[in-house]
């Protein structure tokens, strides 16, 4: 297994779970690897992300809070059982029309898993690997890999605008306590269609591209090949990326709409420690009781303008939706089996509509479930919809 390269941190607590973390998988990488294998949103270890395997260390799983405190930490130590994982799932050839490696990436919050895994995982898949390729080098030696091995690699960029891909992360910050900084976004988006460039100038066609344009609602497009590189580059060079992405953040921070906590992680700032976010907490406290509803950032003007006050919590339903499984979420909110039986409906009109393309069946998947997100962010309950009884038995998608 690969050396896991140390950080520094001024913090004592976010220096000491790195350490920790690396010398628990130095002595025994295995349990770590078990348990992302077993976790059925990983499909047995052929979804490969350094991400999901974040959720297998129990100081970043704690909460939200630990989960932003702690992400920068244990990245590293992901990042190489991610590696691990790869080449392990590389070796598994028990199914023989699992003839492809998909390499799924684009800016953080372009929705890559979503997407391409919103209709199930790809059947042909032997291994999904979501990694950045901004910086081709760890690339070549994975896609190498998998051309040994057999298989096809397959480059499937996802493509939004960086406004949306910031407002995206900043939904998942504060929900789940992992967002994005705007200079690694911004680095990102603008050096992908170069690190792109670069992995076909070594591997030439024996690598497919396919680049999913989700930029329009409504108007997604499924490009394949090398001449659809370019549509990559629309969106400006880095300095015009950045640009945005500040311009951006600074409108969500005047207008109240994302806390002191994402807009520092967004900034790239390091968290607060907890002493200070207790203090910061006492002071807005000490404000409210003296009726001094604004704070740095605006939020209560914000509030009053829009009839929402950006402190209230989400509803929890819509949370549950956003994050549990539809058993999970069932046994907490009863009411969302019409949101679930809604799903299932696009689902199904999506397999029908489009049989020998999963990957037009994700985005419209996607799209659906977006739309009852917002719903129920607002709200509303979807109401339970008839579903079409198949003509013929089938087996139900677990």
């Amino acid at each position: 297994m690969e050396k896991i390269q140390r950080k520094e941190f001024t913090q004592p607590d976010r220096a000491a779970v790195q350490d920790e973390l690396i010398r628990a998988i130095e002595v025994d990488p295995e349990p770590f690897l078990a348990a992302y294998a077993a976790d059925p949103n990983n499909h047995g270890g052929r979804y490969v992300s350094a991400d999901a395997f974040k959720d297998t260390f129990e100081a970043f799983r704690q909460s939200p809070e630990a989960r932003n405190r702690y992400n920068t930490p244990v990245h590293n130590s992901a990042a190489v059982l991610a590696s691990e994982q790869f080449k392990r799932a590389l070796r598994d050839g028990s199914d023989p029309n699992r003839d492809a490696a998909l390499f799924l990436t684009g800016i953080p919050g372009a929705g890559k898993t979503s997407v391409v895994m919103g209709a199930g995982f790809p059947e042909h898949a032997r291994v999904l690997f979501e990694g950045q390729m901004h910086r081709p080098e760890p690339a070549f030696e994975k896609i190498q890999a998998a051309l040994d091995a057999g298989l096809t690699p397959v480059v499937i960029a996802v493509h939004v605008t960086p406004e949306v891909a910031l407002r995206r992360t900043f939904q998942r910050f504060e929900e789940y306590g992992r967002g994005a900084s705007i200079e690694l976004m911004g680095a990102i988006q603008a050096g992908l269609p170069e690190g792109l460039r670069k992995i076909h100038e070594k591997f030439g066609d024996s690598v497919a591209l396919t680049v999913l344009d989700n930029r329009h609602p409504g108007h997604h497009k499924d490009l394949n090949g090398w001449q659809h590189l370019k549509q990559l580059s629309q969106e400006g060079n880095h300095e015009r990326i950045s640009q945005r992405l500040r311009a951006e953040l600074e409108r969500h921070r005047e207008e109240g709409r994302i806390s002191d906590a994402c807009y520092r992680q967004a900034n790239g700032d390091a968290p607060l420690d907890p002493s200070q976010v207790l203090a910061a907490k006492g002071h807005r406290g000490d404000q409210r009781d003296d009726n001094q509803r604004t704070d740095s950032a605006g939020r209560g003007q914000a509030a009053q303008l829009s009839g929402h006050d950006s402190d209230t919590p989400r509803p929890p339903r819509a949370v549950a939706f956003a994050t549990l499984s539809e058993t999970e979420a069932l046994t907490k909110h009863p009411e969302l089996m019409g949101a679930f039986r809604e799903l299932a409906a696009a689902r199904e009109k999506a397999a029908t509509q489009h049989p020998r393309d999963p990957q037009i069946q994700a985005q419209e998947l996607a799209a659906s479930r977006s739309d009852i997100q917002r719903r129920l962010d607002d709200g509303r309950i979807p109401p339970l919809p008839t579903l079409a009884r198949p003509a013929a038995e089938r087996p139900r998608e677990r």
